[in-house]
């Protein structure tokens, strides 16, 4: 009985943390980082294969600005307003160029790591292509990018040289060439 009580308590503390986590928008490598522990430490206690202390605890709620011991209260909410701590705004404004720390950066991540894993690998980007026909082959995928956010990627990627862009005039869809000259993707020869 007290084996199946302690494994309850362990699971409600790891959802109190994710919980933590979800309200400062924070993914477990930031989690991490603001709390100066490595990536597993954290992704132990989320998965409740490591206890939280009552230090780490104290520790966490000091920093964010509430008393630490509510996660261990089942009576207690986790206050919203942690996410407005000072500490949380430094680390945020220390660490916006790192899209990998926050929750809300992950679609944009999701969108790179589609370019990158679906997109690159074919024979598309072969020769020069267009941001419509780049998007038509992601259409064809079933995944819809619009086609701002699409040059945008292909450009991210073009500045981490895993495509290279060159200034071409526009090609309509009906086959016809305009005057405007726009960027062209293609993969590093």
């Amino acid at each position: 009985m007290e084996n199946k009580e302690h494994l309850l308590a362990t699971r409600f503390i790891a959802a109190r943390i994710r919980l933590i986590m979800e309200l400062l928008d924070l993914e477990v490598a930031g989690f991490a980082a603001f709390l100066g522990r490595s990536e597993s430490n954290v992704y132990a206690l989320i998965a409740g294969r490591k206890r939280v202390t009552w230090q780490t605890a104290w520790n966490l709620g000091l920093k964010l600005g509430f008393n630490g011991n509510i996660i261990f209260d089942p009576d207690s909410d986790i206050p919203e307003a942690i996410r407005d701590s000072a500490a949380v705004k430094q680390f945020r404004e220390e660490y916006k160029t790192n899209p990998e720390f926050f929750l809300t950066t992950k679609v944009e991540r999701n969108i790179r790591y589609f370019l990158e894993c679906e997109i690159l690998p074919s024979p598309l980007l072969n020769e020069p292509r267009y941001v419509w026909e780049v998007s038509q082959a992601c259409k064809d995928r079933k995944r819809d990018i619009d086609s701002d956010t699409l040059s945008k990627k292909l450009k991210q990627l073009v500045s981490q040289r895993k495509l290279q862009s060159k200034k071409m005039k526009i090609k309509r869809r009906n086959g016809s060439y305009g005057n405007r000259v726009v960027d062209v993707f293609f993969k590093q020869a």
